[in-house]
């Protein structure tokens, strides 16, 4: 077997890695690092990272969500109505992101990540009274909809899970913290399903690269979850920021020279 096919699978399997462990360790969407990751270790272009990271957050985003369930956080009428709206936004994302240049996605996604080191860095607005997940849901469950179609629109574009949409949202409207993540990550799994079954439909997925890669998020995103809880979160959160920014300069490089 050629080498070098065997070094790719190993960097493959190590983005994965690192990515699940800080998506479990901070609390981040995996698909914030697999992208820029993807592009800069793999040297794939991003549609190719997009589907990747899809790929993957298929089958990590059930893990926290059944983690979640098991203490009572996960509200499933919630979870449908982001759910089922998303599914359609994401496939109208993926068909808009298929006929975009790549230089737009790439800038798209760079804003993006300014934008998650911006709420890293100095933190999102909590509800100053949070209810429980069903007062939430039976107060703004007209709401719902726009904000799942919105994730699950993100989602497709630009090969993200859409919690950094859906988990602020939710807790504006009173959701509170531990069941906007669960109920996100409910919407999550059915964005990216719906996503990347779209992409392998087209036959446009790298199996050999997303295996490894999924193997390795798969088994680190509980280490950094347990790990999570021995340290001072908000301090890596916010230096973790910073160099979510120099990603996104990077990406920015990338899409204009």
């Amino acid at each position: 077997m050629d080498q070098g096919f065997l070094i790719l699978i190993l960097l493959s399997f190590l983005t994965g890695t690192a990515a699940g462990y800080l998506s479990g360790l901070l609390g981040i969407g995996a698909g914030m690092l697999l992208v820029p990751a993807s592009i800069f270790l793999l040297k794939v272009d991003f549609r190719e990272a997009k589907i990747l990271s899809l790929f993957v957050i298929m089958f990590t985003s059930p893990f926290g969500m059944l983690r979640h369930r098991s203490h009572g956080n996960l509200h499933s009428m919630t979870g449908f109505y982001l759910g089922a709206p998303g599914v359609m936004g994401c496939l109208m994302g993926v068909y808009i992101g298929g006929k975009l240049d790549t230089t737009i996605l790439e800038l798209l996604f760079a804003l993006l990540l300014f934008y998650t080191a911006h709420r890293m860095i100095f933190g999102g607005r909590l509800s100053e009274k949070p209810e429980d997940a069903k007062e939430a849901f039976e107060t703004n469950r007209r709401y719902l909809p726009l904000v799942g179609f919105t994730a699950g629109f993100t989602a497709g574009l630009l090969g993200i899970g859409g919690g950094v949409i859906m988990v602020p949202a939710m807790v504006f409207l009173s959701y509170p913290i531990h069941s906007a993540v669960a109920n996100s990550l409910m919407a999550i799994f059915l964005n990216s399903t719906s996503a990347t079954l779209a992409h392998i439909a087209g036959g446009k997925l790298e199996i050999w690269m997303a295996l490894p890669m999924t193997i390795g998020s798969v088994l680190s995103v509980p280490k950094g979850a347990d790990m999570s809880v021995s340290i001072d979160r908000k301090r890596l959160r916010r230096y973790f920021g910073y160099f979510m920014i120099l990603m996104g300069i990077y990406m920015l490089y990338k899409s204009l020279f």
